[in-house]
């Protein structure tokens, strides 16, 4: 049972707007999702644990992930309707493009109690090409100006992942992320070139191989096992957090100088060491 709480006094109307919610749950404690398996595994033994529990929730607080739900929808409506002479417009040739959105896949982990589900956003295929994954993300500038590595690696994590889910097709190295930023200023990317210089976008990544993929898959699922195990027999899941868990950058050391008055301006660093030494 959720309770929805609205103590910003947001007008019903928008407050039932960030309630609406259609995604495909499910409450076999036997299926574990993709973007569960790359959750914290804390977060995942502690959420199936207490699955049931009554929870509460500010409405406000679904604002990013309803705007994602929204971009997500846009997008395939969009694939579904564009026309012949509208794609061809766009530097297309209809009649060699093949889509497939939004199809969820199951697959039972061997040797473990898990049944493995994900459902891809994009799958196509282009002329004699192999299938290629794609994902939309809706994120933020400065989370992708400050963590780009680590979220590169978890891009690579839940398309390496899709890909293992559907061996039985011919599917690219490659994969694509198609981002849109939902705080992007037009203004900072004339200031700063190191800012992102587009709302919206693509880049490519590389996928891991599919041995390389289920690797993590096993490693992650035998971890959620026994924290799950921990759980249940002494109340804690034994499992201390990873830095990434926490979202820890590694330490530096930020040197300030003083200005011609002797004052210091703690905004910003005259220099930043990644050694104390230093």
């Amino acid at each position: 049972m959720i309770k929805y709480n609205n103590p910003t006094g947001l007008h019903p109307f928008v407050a039932a707007m960030l309630t609406y919610n259609d995604y495909d749950y499910t409450d076999d404690p036997t299926i574990i999702s993709t973007t569960s398996l790359m959750k914290p595994v804390n977060m995942v033994a502690l959420e199936r644990f207490n699955n049931g529990c009554d929870k509460e929730v500010d409405v406000e607080g679904l604002i990013p992930s309803v705007m994602g739900s929204a971009m997500h929808s846009l997008l395939e409506v969009a694939l579904q309707t564009t026309d012949k002479p509208t794609w061809e417009m766009l530097g297309v040739k209809a009649d060699k493009l093949e889509i497939q959105q939004e199809v969820r896949k199951a697959v039972k982990v061997n040797g473990t109690d898990f049944t493995l589900s994900g459902k891809f956003d994009v799958l196509y295929k282009y002329g004699d090409n192999p299938w290629r994954l794609a994902d939309l993300k809706t994120m933020s500038t400065w989370g992708t100006v400050l963590s780009s590595k680590e979220k590169n690696l978890e891009f690579t994590k839940q398309l390496s992942i899709y890909r293992w889910l559907n061996q039985d097709k011919e599917i690219d190295d490659i994969a694509e992320i198609f981002f849109w930023y939902t705080d992007w200023s037009k203004v900072k990317a004339k200031q700063d070139k190191q800012y992102p210089q587009s709302r919206v976008g693509h880049f490519e990544i590389a996928l891991w191989s599919i041995e390389e993929t289920e690797r993590f898959i096993r490693t992650r699922l035998h971890e959620i096992s026994l924290a799950l195990d921990s759980l249940k027999n002494t109340g804690r899941t034994g499992v201390a957090c990873r830095p990434e868990d926490l979202w820890q950058s590694e330490a530096s050391w930020k040197y300030y100088k003083p200005n011609k008055q002797g004052k210091l301006n703690y905004n910003r660093a005259t220099k930043v060491f990644s050694q104390q030494s230093e």
